[in-house]
């Protein structure tokens, strides 16, 4: 004699998702069908459509378009100022042809003072030349 075993979960259904939608802003378009196959999403927010598992928008994810949106670096507010920047380039050798500074991740031009090349890099690379450059004159000096 089999006995069927007791079910360890509740079998997804439209009414299970939407249940676990209702206090987000994303909406459920197309239908359930199975726990493995994606379910049609609109996000309210941005308007982008998208396709989800269930279970991974029971867990905490959300709309992909969103998520890039606020974690793109251009978004962010700088650490650095403009005037920081042009600061610390003319302190170690270099002077910003630039009238904007977005983030560190963006390139930006430069002369190099002891050259008189423009040099194209971003501030990431700047400040690491710079600390390469120290680096190699303390060295020196113990030497």
């Amino acid at each position: 004699m089999t006995t069927k075993r007791p079910r360890r979960y509740e079998p997804w259904t439209n009414e299970r998702l939407d249940n676990i939608l209702k206090d987000r802003s994303l909406k459920r378009a197309g239908e359930v069908t199975y726990w493995n196959k994606k379910v049609l999403i609109h996000c309210e927010e941005c308007g982008n459509d998208f396709e989800a598992l269930p279970q991974n928008l029971e867990r905490g994810s959300g709309c992909p378009h969103c998520y890039l949106k606020k974690k793109t670096g251009a978004k962010r507010k700088p650490k650095w100022s403009l005037k920081e920047v042009r600061e610390f380039a003319k302190e170690n050798g270099y002077t910003l042809l630039d009238d904007e500074y977005i983030n560190n991740k963006f390139p930006l031009r430069f002369i190099d003072d002891n050259t008189g090349a423009e040099v194209v890099m971003t501030f990431r690379t700047l400040q690491a030349r710079v600390k390469s450059q120290k680096i190699k004159e303390k060295i020196d000096d113990n030497q």
